[in-house]
């Protein structure tokens, strides 16, 4: 009852459901070091949501736990189940009450914010017209 697995569903309900979700879970392939950054996890950011993610040293890995999210390396099945439960545990307390900030680091969650993210692009197209 802690879990609810889904099939697939379109980009909006996936909106919708990580924003009415109590946690979110990043899952990636296992590798020494991983450059990937899934898209995924950016919907995520936007969310407000404490995040976990099982994955690789690296770039997604760097930015879950800028955020204050916990993280466990896909190759290690123990540091992996400690990490669920302990963030289950966090879930829990979060929805009974205890936790009354928004979670996540403010400054790392803006960002990532539409406003930013295209003043910032923005910003790199005019110094190449420079």
């Amino acid at each position: 009852g802690c879990v609810a697995v889904r099939s697939s569903v379109g980009y909006q309900e996936s909106l919708a459901l990580m924003t009415s979700s109590d946690g979110l879970l990043i899952i990636d392939a296992p590798a020494d070091i991983s450059v990937f950054l899934p898209s995924k996890l950016i919907d995520y950011i936007g969310a407000d949501k404490p995040i976990f993610g099982i994955t690789p040293k690296g770039t997604a890995a760097d930015l879950i736990a800028e955020l204050g999210g916990s993280v466990a390396d896909p190759a290690e099945t123990q540091t992996i189940s400690a990490g669920l439960s302990q963030f289950i545990q966090e879930l829990g307390s979060r929805r009974s009450g205890q936790f009354n900030k928004p979670w996540g680091e403010a400054d790392v969650r803006e960002r990532f914010t539409a406003d930013r993210v295209s003043s910032d692009f923005l910003s790199m197209l005019q110094n190449l017209s420079t």
